[in-house]
């Protein structure tokens, strides 16, 4: 999917052929990611409490606190990334990357 197809090998400084455009396969990839992040915070929703914290890990969930700020503007959140974020320059080629970060 766009986690381990499209995020890991840019984090890593493998660059996805994005000079040819966005295909079909990694829109459909992203699509199915976000709504894999809208699930999540949906189940985050379920059993939240004012006063909790949500601490999300990985690229794999990244659009999560976004989207639950979104919800719960005053929630506490935490982001741990587990590899390196790429440079500005590798990270700009990304088509999605202002829907992320």
């Amino acid at each position: 999917g766009f986690a381990n197809n499209v995020l890991w090998p840019l984090f890593h400084y493998i660059m996805p052929p994005f000079d040819k455009g966005v295909n079909e396969c990694s829109t459909a990839q992203w699509e199915a990611y976000r709504k894999a992040n809208e699930l999540f915070v949906e189940a985050i929703l379920e059993v939240y409490e004012d006063d909790d914290y949500v601490w999300v890990h990985d690229y794999h969930l990244m659009l999560v606190p976004k989207l639950l700020r979104e919800q719960k503007p005053d929630s506490n959140i935490g982001w741990f990334l587990h590899t390196p974020f790429p440079s500005a320059e590798i990270y700009r080629t990304l088509p999605w990357r202002t829907e992320i970060v």
